[in-house]
């Protein structure tokens, strides 16, 4: 399963929030058993505001003390200091953590893009 995060709480009946009024969200799946789950891009997710979205999913994914949480992975290009208690929150103690290049990786601002039709 791939989703924003608002998209995947709507999907699991928590997304009342979005919907239209006089509606309600119906639960379409359930992440009880879910096994390993990725949040690329993860400092973006930050930066676009989606922290209480990305903690309201991971309460649907493991209860608290939970002996059999599922796998949990974080990618993200950069790993700005903002986003260490999210991963602290998210991570379980001791967990492996894989850096290509430097600690004090930032996005480049010298990179310009440009889209042609």
């Amino acid at each position: 399963l791939v989703a924003t995060p608002g998209r995947l709480l709507a999907l699991c009946g928590h997304g009342d929030d979005e919907a239209a009024e006089g509606e309600t969200c119906t639960a379409v799946c359930s992440l009880a058993s879910l096994q390993m789950w990725v949040l690329d891009e993860c400092d973006r997710l930050l930066d676009l505001g989606f922290t209480p979205s990305v903690n309201a999913i991971a309460g649907l994914i493991r209860p608290p003390d939970d002996p059999h949480e599922p796998h949990t992975v974080l990618a993200s290009a950069t790993w700005p200091a903002a986003l260490h208690p999210l991963a602290e929150r998210l991570l379980r103690p001791g967990a492996v953590r894989l850096t290509v290049g430097g600690q004090d990786l930032s996005v480049a601002r010298s990179v310009t893009q440009v889209l042609e039709a």
